[in-house]
């Protein structure tokens, strides 16, 4: 992800797997928001955590389901974190 501008911008990881492109996002500053129908992603994602020591709560949000269900998207759509703009000076 280098030279990618993360800071206060959102990130959205649909099939996030092992977790690790959230994790790295989010550490680089990126308020970041995962979904993966598979339960086990998401024990996978906590245990792998713990290389990133440094994140705050909450600077990771994951979802388990299919992004197929309107349920899902619709629950993302509104649990996903509003992020302000940044503007240039």
């Amino acid at each position: 992800m280098d030279g990618i501008p993360l800071k206060d911008q959102r990130f959205l990881d649909i099939g996030f797997g092992q977790g690790l492109g959230l994790l790295a996002a989010a550490s680089e500053g990126a308020v970041a928001v995962g979904c993966d129908i598979n339960p086990t992603c998401a024990a996978v994602l906590a245990d792998n955590r713990r290389y990133y020591p440094e994140l705050p709560e909450g600077r990771v949000r994951i979802f388990v389901g299919s992004i197929l269900d309107g349920k899902v998207v619709a629950h993302l759509r509104a649990e996903a974190p509003r992020v302000a703009a940044v503007r240039p000076t």
